[in-house]
């Protein structure tokens, strides 16, 4: 087999202890019985094969098992199919993020939330409707590893150092969870500091390389990948003495998915019309012609983070709307002018910027956007509801992809205007 840091370290569901939830609590997910892949049933199915592949250690799939996110805002507001009461939201600003923002808007303020806690650098859209904020320390207030192996893509490890002590009370994500853990009786499955996971991690390799500590590892080796190795499928299996194949069933690169089939879906590759076109809703399509794409990233930002930055919004100050320049002709839309861009769901403000990389029957919206120089408190909340696209995209189930339960953030169908006609 092939020495790496999947072999030599410790990650993914060995890092989660995820093989102690027992089977009772795992059909309790939410989404598990509609978008099966996704969740535990999936990811059962994915690591039973990728485990002898990755080394005995198992295969930290992406984010597999994740719940299927618009359940919650469902669990929360419906209590369906059980309540929930309590949200955590760590790295994640869901009301500017996920799709449909009115509706987690209202399960955010239902009175069946109990107990609402962000732990957030920054006091976002989302951070101002929690009960608590916890601050968390940036990338360089607390060591930072990289480990190809956590998404099972390949064999890579590097380390950081911590530049800076945390500012004020701020704590890693670790301490956070590890308080949280003790406090449930948790405490034999925690190591003492950040530092300690670390080590835990990388310990095989370290030894390999005479290195005491992920710290010295930083200073000395910072980063370590084996030399690549072609047809690694055609190694030899020592305990088997066949040659190991692929992570699939078969062995073999599967285009017909023996998982996809045995959860009940579709096993080979297919197109369906996706749910809101001019194919599939003409009638809507008279109302709303264009054809909108959301969910476009750009530099300097990342996801909704960033906005806040003023050397930052200083390159992109504004969220922008990419039209044609012909159809903005024919709707009398300057570059650089606010336009309103509107859907069946609800409609926002963007400032137009004309390129012949879209074709004219098509408008595209950036994702991310939230306006720090607003009055943050509700129902403000720094412009949530008036510059984010995800005001404009649905959760319900027929915009969700069946096996994943990956929600549709576009095609959809939308029409454009100028915002100065209606001023």
């Amino acid at each position: 087999m092939l020495s790496g840091p999947c072999e030599k370290a410790n990650y993914g569901a060995l890092m989660e202890h995820m093989d102690m939830l027992p089977s009772e609590q795992r059909k309790k997910q939410l989404g598990a019985e509609d978008h099966k892949l996704w969740c535990f049933p999936g990811y059962e199915m994915v690591q039973e094969v990728a485990k002898p592949y990755w080394y005995g250690k198992g295969l930290s799939a992406g984010f597999l098992p994740g719940c299927h996110e618009p359940a919650v805002w469902t669990a929360i507001l419906d209590q369906k199919p059980y309540p929930i009461r309590a949200l955590i939201c760590g790295a994640c600003n869901p009301l500017i993020a996920y799709p449909n923002t009115k509706r987690i808007y209202e399960a955010l303020k239902s009175a069946n939330l109990e107990l609402s806690i962000v732990a957030e650098q920054w006091m976002t859209p989302s951070a101002m409707l929690a009960d608590y904020v916890f601050p968390i320390t940036n990338w360089l207030e607390h060591p930072q590893m990289y480990t190809q192996t956590f998404q099972g893509s390949g064999c890579a490890a590097a380390m950081g150092q911590r530049v800076v002590q945390p500012l004020g009370e701020r704590r890693s994500d670790f301490e956070f969870y590890r308080g949280l853990g003790v406090r449930l009786g948790q405490n034999k499955y925690w190591r003492q500091s950040l530092e300690e996971e670390w080590d835990y991690c990388l310990k095989p390799l370290l030894s390999d390389l005479g290195l005491k500590s992920s710290e010295e590892f930083a200073v000395k080796q910072r980063q370590w990948s084996p030399p690549a190795v072609e047809k690694r499928y055609a190694q030899i299996n020592p305990e088997t003495g066949k040659t190991k194949g692929f992570a699939t069933p078969t062995g073999k690169v599967e285009l017909y998915s023996t998982i996809l089939e045995k959860l009940g879906y579709d096993p080979l590759p297919d197109y369906n019309e996706p749910p809101e076109t001019p194919v599939s809703q003409p009638q809507l399509a008279r109302k709303f012609p264009f054809i909108l794409i959301t969910g476009a990233r750009f530099r300097p930002m990342h996801h909704s983070e960033h906005r806040q930055i003023r050397s930052l919004r200083k390159l992109y100050p504004y969220p922008t709307a990419e039209i044609n320049p012909e159809t903005a002709r024919q709707l009398g839309i300057g570059e650089g002018e606010w336009v309103v861009v509107e859907t069946a769901r609800g409609k926002i403000k963007q400032k137009a910027k004309l390129t012949s990389r879209i074709l004219p029957r098509m408008v595209e919206c950036q994702h991310g956007w939230w306006l720090p120089e607003e009055i943050g408190e509700d129902p403000v909340l720094f412009g949530a509801f008036e510059v984010n696209v995800n005001v404009l995209t649905p959760d319900s189930e027929n915009f969700c992809d069946p096996p994943t339960g990956a929600v549709t953030f576009g095609p959809l169908l939308c029409k454009i205007y100028p915002l100065k006609k209606y001023t």
